[in-house]
């Protein structure tokens, strides 16, 4: 759900699993599951640029720097991986949602990031087809992200929000109408043909 629940998410499962690492003197440690690590090289590969992640949906913010730090104490075989460069782009097919990028040393420093998904999505909006550009580390056009909770925005007046229906959204109308809610309105992969 993006760079902002990453934080939220990961951060808590990372002082969780500190405290119980200490607790048991390392006999149980949840780190040392392969889910664990690719949960935290999400931080290093979703952004657009080194301190930009994408808005989709409810999902917008950052990596938190501290909480790189101490998943760097754990895993210190990623400090590279951290330190690096971001590649051209970095993929994430299971939430469909594809992130390209062109150094700055290239020229003027261009991203862009998509999403397909589908509209039954937790903390759902109605965005299938959603996309981020950014130029010279400004996000210059496209999802504005989500918005500040309300009552309503749990309820099932939740779409009547021009932020979370796909009218805030820089999605296609098609034939003038918004998209509609649920796992029917999504979008398929038909191809993906990356080159350099």
């Amino acid at each position: 759900e993006g760079m902002s629940y990453w934080n939220y998410g990961f951060g808590h499962f990372l002082e969780l699993g500190i405290s119980v690492r200490r607790a048991t003197g390392g006999k149980v440690d949840y780190f040392a599951h392969p889910r664990a690590v690719k949960a935290m090289r999400y931080a290093f590969a979703y952004r657009l640029d080194n301190d930009i992640s994408p808005r989709f949906a409810d999902g917008s913010g950052n990596p938190d720097g501290d909480l790189v730090k101490i998943g760097l104490e754990v895993w210190p075989e990623l400090k590279a991986e951290a330190d690096s460069t971001l590649p051209l782009r970095s993929e994430f097919p299971d939430g469909q949602v594809w992130l390209m990028r062109l150094p700055a040393g290239e020229g003027t420093g261009f991203a862009f990031g998509c999403k397909g998904g589908h509209n039954a999505e937790h903390h759902n909006h109605n965005d299938v087809g959603s996309y981020n550009v950014l130029v010279d580390g400004e996000l210059v056009a496209g999802d504005v992200g989500g918005e500040v909770y309300t009552a309503r925005t749990f309820s099932d007046r939740r779409y009547e929000s021009k932020v979370i229906n796909s009218y805030g959204h820089p999605v296609p109308r098609v034939g003038g109408r918004l998209q509609g809610t649920g796992r029917p309105y999504a979008a398929r992969v038909v191809k993906t043909d990356f080159t350099d």
